[in-house]
């Protein structure tokens, strides 16, 4: 067939068979068949789109160079075989016209296959006769022997032909008989390895059963194969040869395995371990080793390993240690060879075990001894621990320690701060410090049955029981005060032995001064003064008291009562019951119940008593002059009148509220007259107003309205009851028993103590008034309030010696959130609230319609006990706001101007000339009753309507 269509030549996979097969059957020296034609047909396109035609030049060629195969040479029987199964096939698939190409190119590749395949029995003889002779090493034989073999195993391959043929199989006959010719270079390889197994056998060693076993048989093997005498066999060269290699391997096998050996080997090894340096008794061991080292391993009997070993094997158990150690620290020996050390004071207990100096361990058991006491803290002290053992060669260990044990132990008294112990003169001596009061418990009333008893416990941490010794009693009055002293004393020996013994110095003072106070404090200048001051002892209190007449023009201010003194001259518990009223013409009624301690002996006895003060004020005075600003009256909504009643020429009224009542006042003023509202002051009950009213011929009067409300709930200041003072003693030595200085005088906040140097200061809120007394010092302090949030204290001392007496006065101020504050909540104008109030800004803006004629309504928390006055000009109104404590004041600003007025509407025609104001003394009580904590007090306050004043 011919291929028509031209395009590059392409080598098919079958292709790439045939040339990998051609190239293997040169190799082995087979038939190669012919080159293949230039022009043999290429693959099919796979880019034509058309199927190539068949064609059989390849298959043609193939049976071509099969024909040329020489048949006449003795090919195997396998190869041939082959070969004529692939010619036959050849040409049954050429002579087919439907074979495909794929058939075809089959056929063609297993003819070529077969062709390169066909090998004569001659040449695989050669082959053969090659891979036996290589078994033989070249050193084992004697060179004439061995040259021929090796010429022969050198020379190239023969033909590939016919002659080829005979002189491979000539050759192969050659190397056999070449083989056979060997001659090995002596006897002596086996007869050394017969003589080397027979000594090693001689040794009498016990080798592995396996290896014995391999071992016995071999040498007996090789002796047959050598015969008696030597080499009288007719054994083969091979025979020999594999006789003394099997012997040399199970000689080999057995070397140095015997158990007699490893058992050598093992002890030499631990012996050798043994830094004999850490050991006594170390002769036996050491010769052992010596003699070890000089024995030959290679040539030594059972017997000499098994002496060998039985010497280092005894050498080791007549090793002791010649060292010791517990926690790192070395023992001492001792002249009967036991080992022993004190380790002292320690923090803890070593590790129970004694380390020799080989590493070996002995654990050791605790014989815990006694607690010692120590001489820096009682309580802290050493336990003495006895550890022992004994070594495995029957040395005592024996290692003595003394371990800190315990806690410090403190003493308190009835369970509060525990107090430290130091040794003095062999005694455990501690001192409780403080107020310590004499005195029996003190009853539910406050009575106390004996001034001059303890009814206090001391107990020690530890448990341990104390007896109590009270001492003599020393009294001592000064100032109006009686002062009673006596220490205490509490003994015991504490379980390991020491002596303790805890002092008490304690102290009762009984201080029956007492104030009644009154002061007012007026919203102008918040400056309080003193109405009524009684001052001495409590029992010589009145029951009732009346202050001097005070100005009719101070009714308005605020009036507080206090009674103040020691807690035996007025009870703490239930304290001071203050009820506030108002009697005829605005006077301040206070009725004051207190409990005090009425001393008898040394009984303290409770009563419950009441005091009543009044604070009268004088009757307005009748004013006759500028009659044409006479007002006609008042006009009051509610029930309520004014006191006293109505007279044009009297120009001070009161108005006296109940706490939940509102009423309202107008002026009412007669033709050709006008009245306007005036300056406002006001503190938490009581609110003055003013109008000034003018009559058309120039003349004015003023007239002033008090509104005076009664009330139980106190301000935060009237309330306010600072902590009893607060005692302790310092440290420092008291520098004499007459001293009656204290350490110092501050105040505690917080659990810390703040010092101060001046007798004058102010206390933080949640502060209490604190100072340090010196050891031996008996300190009462007693508060008086001075005014407002200030106290008097006179702190009185008795010396040490409890006979020198001395007092100091500190003037104490209390902050608190609420009395230290100064600020409006909100300013209103003619009734309307100012835009964008913030309490930090004090200076606004605002257009009134006549700045002759508006009113300025503060609004301000009452219950904090501050004060605020207002003063008014046509151009601005200045408001002052001052703390219940007077530390404080907030200035605001309020500038007033005339706003335009709406012609269309004439917004103030017809408004009434009058001036209807309504006054309000304080948060009335339903007001009061329901506000919220957290919230701002009700405001009473100047209210207005339409421009024109009223106060409720």
């Amino acid at each position: 067939m011919t291929d028509t269509k031209k395009g590059p030549s392409l080598m098919t996979k079958a292709d790439k068979a045939l040339a990998s097969m051609l190239a293997a059957a040169t190799l082995v020296g087979g038939v190669a068949p012919a080159a293949l034609a230039d022009d043999q047909t290429p693959a099919p396109n796979p880019d034509s789109g058309t199927t190539a035609p068949i064609t059989t030049d390849r298959l043609d060629k193939t049976i071509e160079n099969a024909h040329a195969v020489d048949l006449t040479r003795n090919w195997t029987k396998t190869t041939k075989d082959a070969f004529d199964t692939a010619l036959t096939n050849a040409n049954n698939v050429k002579s087919n016209s439907t074979a495909t190409q794929t058939d075809i190119d089959e056929a063609t590749v297993a003819l070529e296959t077969a062709i390169g395949n066909l090998t004569t029995t001659e040449r695989e003889a050669l082959k053969a006769a090659k891979a036996d002779a290589a078994k033989y090493r070249e050193s084992d034989y004697t060179a004439d022997s061995y040259d021929p073999l090796k010429d022969l195993l050198g020379q190239a391959d023969p033909t590939d032909d016919k002659v080829g043929d005979t002189d491979a199989q000539s050759r192969a006959d050659a190397i056999t008989a070449a083989e056979g010719d060997l001659v090995t270079r002596s006897y002596a390889d086996l007869n050394e390895a017969i003589t080397k197994a027979d000594a090693e056998n001689a040794r009498n060693l016990t080798y592995p059963k396996q290896a014995d076993r391999e071992f016995y048989a071999a040498r007996m093997a090789a002796k047959a194969v050598l015969g008696e005498p030597a080499d009288a066999s007719n054994a083969t060269v091979k025979a020999r040869s594999a006789a003394q290699t099997a012997l040399t391997a199970a000689y080999n096998a057995v070397r140095g395995q015997s158990a007699e050996q490893k058992d050598f080997g093992d002890a030499l090894a631990k012996a050798k371990a043994k830094d004999l340096s850490k050991y006594d008794d170390a002769d036996g061991l050491k010769a052992a080793i010596e003699q070890a080292a000089g024995l030959d391993v290679d040539t030594a009997d059972a017997a000499a390993f098994k002496a060998a070993t039985k010497a280092l094997e005894d050498g080791i158990p007549q090793l002791t240690v010649n060292g010791w150690t517990v926690g790192g620290t070395a023992l001492t020996r001792d002249a009967d060879g036991s080992f022993s050390v004190d380790l002292g004071e320690a923090d803890r207990l070593p590790e129970l075990k004694a380390t020799g100096s080989d590493g070996t361990t002995v654990t050791l058991k605790d014989n815990k001894g006694i607690f010692t006491q120590g001489g820096d803290k009682l309580g802290n002290g050493t336990v003495r621990h006895t550890l022992t053992g004994t070594t495995e060669k029957g040395r005592a260990i024996t290692v003595t320690v003394d371990v800190k044990a315990g806690s410090e132990t403190t003493a308190s008294m009835d369970g509060g701060d525990p107090v430290s112990f130091k040794q003095v003169d062999g005694v455990w001596t501690a001192a409780i410090s403080g107020d310590n009061k004499l005195g029996s418990a003190a009853k539910a009333d406050g009575s106390v049955a004996d001034v001059t008893a303890w009814a206090h416990e001391v107990a020690m941490s530890d448990g341990t029981k104390l007896e109590r010794t009270l001492g003599e009693v020393a009294k001592t009055t000064a100032d109006g005060k009686t002062t009673w002293v006596r220490a205490i004393t509490y003994t015991g020996i504490t379980s390991a032995g020491a002596r303790v013994a805890v002092t008490v110095n304690a102290s009762h003072t009984y201080d029956s001064t007492s104030e009644l106070k009154v002061t007012a404090t007026d919203a102008q200048s918040a400056t309080p003064r003193d109405v009524l001051d009684v001052k001495g002892d409590v029992a010589d209190l009145k029951d009732s008291y009346t202050s001097d007449t005070q100005d009719h023009d101070r009714i308005g201010d605020a009036y507080k009562a206090s009674l103040t003194g020691s807690a035996d001259a007025v009870s703490k518990d239930p304290g001071v019951s203050v009820t506030y009223g108002i009697g005829a013409n605005g006077a301040r009624v206070f009725h004051i119940k207190y409990r005090t301690l009425a001393l008898k002996g040394t009984v303290l006895a409770a009563t419950d008593k009441t005091v009543d003060v009044t604070v009268p004020f004088a009757a307005p005075k009748r004013e006759a002059s500028n009659p044409d600003a006479r007002l006609d009256g008042f006009d009051i909504k509610g029930d309520a009148t004014l006191d006293p009643a109505f007279d044009p020429d009297v120009l001070d009224y009161t108005i006296h509220l109940k706490a939940d009542q509102h009423v309202s006042v107008a002026p009412r003023t007669r033709a050709g007259t006008k009245a306007v509202a005036g300056d406002v002051s006001q503190t938490a009950f009581t609110t003055v107003q003013s109008w000034t009213v003018t009559a058309d011929s120039g003349q004015s009067r003023v007239y002033t309205v008090t509104a005076v409300r009664d009330h139980t709930e106190q301000t935060a200041d009237e309330k306010f009851t600072p902590n009893d003072p607060v005692g302790t003693v310092s440290k420092d030595p008291n520098p004499s028993e007459t001293n009656t200085k204290l350490r110092s005088w501050g105040y505690t906040l917080d659990g810390k103590y703040t010092a101060v140097d001046s007798d004058t200061f102010q206390i933080p809120e949640g502060g209490t008034l604190a100072y340090e007394s010196y050891e031996g010092q008996a300190v009462n302090a007693t508060g008086v309030r001075s005014h407002g949030m200030t106290w008097d204290y006179d702190v009185s001392v008795l010396a040490a010696d409890h006979e020198t007496y001395g007092s100091t006065t500190l003037h104490v101020t209390y902050i608190t959130a609420e009395t230290n504050a100064a600020y409006l909540t909100g300013i209103k104008v003619d009734g309307k609230a100012i835009d964008g109030f913030d309490p930090s800004k004090t200076e606004y803006s605002v257009q009134v319609a006549d700045p002759t004629q508006y009113v300025v309504t503060p609004q301000f928390n009452k219950m904090t006990g501050m004060s605020v006055s207002t003063h008014k000009t046509d151009s601005e109104a200045v408001v002052t706001a001052t703390s219940a404590d007077g530390l404080e004041k907030a200035v605001y600003t309020v500038h007033v101007s005339k706003a335009p007025l709406l012609a269309s509407t004439g917004v103030r025609a017809g408004i009434a000339a009058a001036v209807i104001v309504v006054l309000a003394a304080i948060a009335a009580a339903l007001g009061l009753a329901s506000r919220r904590k957290g919230k701002a007090e009700q405001e009473d306050e100047p209210a207005e309507t339409d421009g024109e004043p009223k106060t409720e």
